[in-house]
């Protein structure tokens, strides 16, 4: 892409702004939309990690804790750095919630990156 009356923002040409990706990406993990959120349990649920949870419990959940995370991102997690979603297929969203995990992943994602890079 360039500046000026022949650029070309085409899907595949913005596709291609690796670091761009990488850099928007590395924002919204340490900064996510959402910092926190929360869920009601319709019915008795367990967790991952066997934790029973009665029907009607509020379970909240901070997205920005776990972009922050040392246990998920490793030491550096607080460091802005980009170049971990460098040649790294997408995170998985349950590691990586800013546009949310599961049934509930956010439809509008890859326009809400392209409109990101583009504008």
């Amino acid at each position: 892409c360039t500046n000026g009356e022949d650029s070309d923002y085409s899907y595949d040409n913005v596709s291609k702004l690796q670091y761009t990706h990488a850099f928007v990406l590395e924002v919204l993990r340490l900064h996510p939309s959402v910092a926190i959120d929360h869920r009601r349990a319709i019915n008795n649920d367990r967790l991952p990690d066997g934790t029973f949870v009665p029907a009607g419990a509020m379970i909240n959940w901070m997205p920005i804790q776990i972009g922050r995370s040392k246990h998920i991102w490793g030491e550096d997690a607080l460091e802005f750095k980009p170049e971990r979603f460098i040649d790294l297929k997408e995170p998985s969203p349950f590691k990586y919630p800013a546009f949310g995990a599961g049934p509930r992943l956010c439809l509008g994602k890859p326009l809400a990156l392209m409109t990101v890079k583009t504008t």
